[in-house]
């Protein structure tokens, strides 16, 4: 717990105190500096050296604000910096990848993330991350105020489980790939993401992590293919989902909500909240179901909407 307060201290620093050069030049003191410390004169001049900065009046500034923020620590009346052991050993561990606040356009690289633990690239300017990055190891991932950032991939990272709340703010997303994840609840937040066409996820792991899902909420546009291809078997993961008290699904046919119905002993559909679209149905710009009643749809906690279809069941 108490390296995860500190390296998340260390982020939101590198994130909102750090930028640019200074960036570079912490991540020179990270892993060429001595551990005993160094004079500030030298460091200064090493940074010009190896073009990390132009003058000595700018690394002058750099080292008092890396002092200033805590990441570099002077002594000897000022004339020696060195970095702290805790503070050194975040910043070169490769799994945690601190690349947030600088305004990137392009992801780190496939091969960065294949260490990865923890990965923060929030406040930066991404469209898209990689398709298939190899990230078997990654379990948290910071990419809040990303505003351009319409791909989301995260396929394949087995031991991922976390979305934080401030995925809401990626407003243009469209495509969210969680296939192969053992993440086992989005947050609300989601909810936000009005432009999502696209969520891939995937409910399977040991019955040990699946039995504590709560609530699942899946809103897909009723025409979306891959959906109406797969919704069996969501159907039958839903229905071992012995603790779910609350549930919003689209159900093509009805047949599936006859299924849900007969599982009711173990996934408790009778006694839980639950909004169920039954029925295909193009999705319209304008809706020829009144505004007042799409509105008391949406207020009810149990709720079933019946469209466009046949075979309708005497239980419903």
């Amino acid at each position: 717990m108490k390296d995860r307060v500190l390296c998340n201290a260390v982020a939101f620093i590198m994130g909102h105190s750090v930028s640019g050069l200074a960036d570079e030049c912490v991540k020179y003191c990270a892993f060429y500096m001595e551990r005993k410390g160094m004079n500030k004169v030298d460091l200064i001049l090493n940074w010009i050296r190896h073009a990390l900065i132009s003058t000595f009046d700018e690394g002058e500034k750099i080292v008092g604000d890396l002092v200033s923020a805590f990441l570099l620590e002077s002594f000897q009346n000022g004339n020696f910096v060195l970095m702290r052991d805790e503070i050194h050993e975040v910043l070169v561990n490769p799994q945690f990848l601190f690349n947030g606040g600088k305004g990137l356009i392009k992801a780190p690289k496939d091969e960065a993330w294949e260490e990865a633990f923890e990965i923060h690239l929030m406040d930066n300017k991404f469209s898209m991350l990689p398709k298939s990055p190899k990230c078997p190891q990654l379990c948290t991932l910071f990419l809040q105020n990303n505003p351009f950032l319409r791909k989301l991939f995260l396929r394949g990272c087995k031991l991922f489980m976390e979305l934080p709340p401030k995925v809401g703010k990626l407003h243009n997303l469209k495509v969210l790939d969680l296939e192969g994840t053992e993440i086992i609840r989005l947050p609300v937040d989601v909810g936000k993401l009005t432009n999502l066409t696209c969520v891939k996820m995937s409910f399977f792991g040991d019955d040990d992590e699946r039995k504590h899902l709560e609530e699942l909420i899946i809103d897909v546009n009723p025409n979306d293919k891959p959906w109406n291809a797969n919704v069996k078997g969501i159907v039958e993961e839903v229905c071992r989902l012995d603790r779910l008290n609350t549930l919003q699904i689209y159900l093509p046919e009805v047949l599936l909500l006859n299924e849900l119905w007969n599982a009711s002993s173990s996934a408790n559909i009778s006694g839980m909240h639950f909004r169920f679209t039954v029925g295909s149905h193009m999705k319209r710009i304008i809706s020829r179901v009144p505004l007042d009643v799409v509105d008391e749809f949406r207020e009810q906690e149990r709720c079933l909407k019946y469209v466009n279809g046949e075979g309708l069941l005497t239980k419903i």
